[in-house]
C-alpha cells in the first residue's frame, strides 16, 4: 500500500457518504474520496468484481441537495476491519455525471473543514 498511497496526486477528503450497489442496495459508506480514487468500509458479504459500479448517496439536512453519483471502481486492494466489515480501496475509473462527482467531493470537503477546524494558537 505504500506505493499507492506515494502514487497519489490528489488530497484525500474525508467523505461519509453511503455506498449502494447497482440495485440500490446498501453495502456500506465511503471513508474519504478524490476524483481518482475512493476508499470504502463495506459489508462482508459484499464481493464485487475487480471492476464494479456503485451509487454514492448523501443525505443533507440542508437546504442543497445533492444529487446520487453512479460511478465505476477498480479495486487495488481489500483488507478485514473486523468480523463484520472490510475496507477496499479503488480507483474511480468511469462517472457519467463528472459535475456531480466534482460538487460532491466539493461539498464533503467544505464540511470536513468547517466541522474539524481548529486553531493552532495558544488560549
Amino acid at each position: 500500500m505504500t506505493g499507492i498511497n506515494e502514487q497519489r496526486s490528489s488530497r484525500r477528503v474525508l467523505a461519509v457518504c453511503r455506498a449502494l450497489d447497482s440495485d440500490g442496495k446498501f453495502v456500506g459508506f465511503t471513508l474519504d474520496i478524490t476524483k481518482e480514487g475512493i476508499h470504502l468500509i463495506v459489508e462482508k458479504s459484499f464481493n464485487p468484481p475487480t471492476t464494479f459500479d456503485l451509487i454514492l448517496n448523501y443525505h443533507t439536512d440542508l437546504d442543497k441537495q445533492l444529487s446520487d453519483v453512479a460511478i465505476t471502481i477498480e479495486k487495488m486492494w481489500r483488507k478485514s476491519t473486523n468480523d463484520e466489515y472490510d475496507q477496499i480501496g479503488g480507483k474511480i475509473i468511469t462517472t457519467k455525471h463528472p459535475e456531480a462527482l466534482n460538487e460532491l467531493i466539493t461539498f464533503c470537503d467544505q464540511k470536513a473543514k468547517n466541522k474539524y477546524e481548529f486553531s493552532l494558537e495558544l488560549v
